[in-house]
């Protein structure tokens, strides 16, 4: 059976616990099925067999990745953060949009409110250091525009389908390539 994902964070559940069980609890990414978004938290079938990192369920293959408890089983994963913000950003939209009404285009005009902001604090912040009248903000309120606005980035990235992981890494190293800079950054 071919693989159709990876798991990370991934921890197994028994059949006390689910009565699925034995299965697999954990984020997938690169579902080749189409079924889950990257990050998003799904429960296996009941596994069926397992050869070293890969595990065979009933309808399908994962390749762990990672454990619950921070073990990496194969490559690890020195980029955590956008994995930790997938997974949060995730959950809460099943809260946040339980029907599921939000699209790509809300989602793209939600970005660009968010950089406005973040704008709009710059544009305060500079008025200050130039000594121009006018209202002040603080590099506090900018910290949290920001934060707002790689939330947002994700969002995004999560609708379409996007490992920002490995896209921002694609777009650092053709720009390097392209400038002539040495700098890397490694594509896990």
């Amino acid at each position: 059976m071919e693989i159709v994902g990876t798991l990370r964070n991934a921890r197994r559940v028994s059949k006390s616990e689910d009565p699925r069980g034995p299965c697999l609890y954990g984020q997938v990414y690169g579902d080749t099925k189409g079924r889950f978004y990257d990050g998003e938290m799904i429960t296996t079938s009941t596994i069926m067999s397992e050869d070293g990192d890969v595990f065979k369920t009933r309808y399908s293959a994962y390749k762990v990745e990672s454990w619950a408890d921070g073990t990496p089983v194969a490559a690890n994963d020195n980029n955590a953060y956008f994995t930790d913000l997938r997974q949060a950003n995730v959950a809460r939209q099943k809260e946040w949009d339980g029907d599921n009404q939000i699209d790509l285009a809300y989602r793209g005009t939600e970005l660009a409110g968010e950089v406005g902001e973040a704008c709009n604090v710059i544009k305060k912040l500079e008025r200050e250091r130039r000594g121009i009248a006018g209202s002040r903000d603080t590099v506090e309120h900018l910290a949290e525009e920001l934060a707002d606005i790689i939330i947002c980035v994700d969002l995004v990235a999560m609708q379409a389908g996007i490992d920002m992981k490995a896209a921002t890494a694609a777009k650092f190293n053709a720009t390097s390539e392209k400038v002539g800079l040495s700098t890397r950054l490694v594509a896990a």
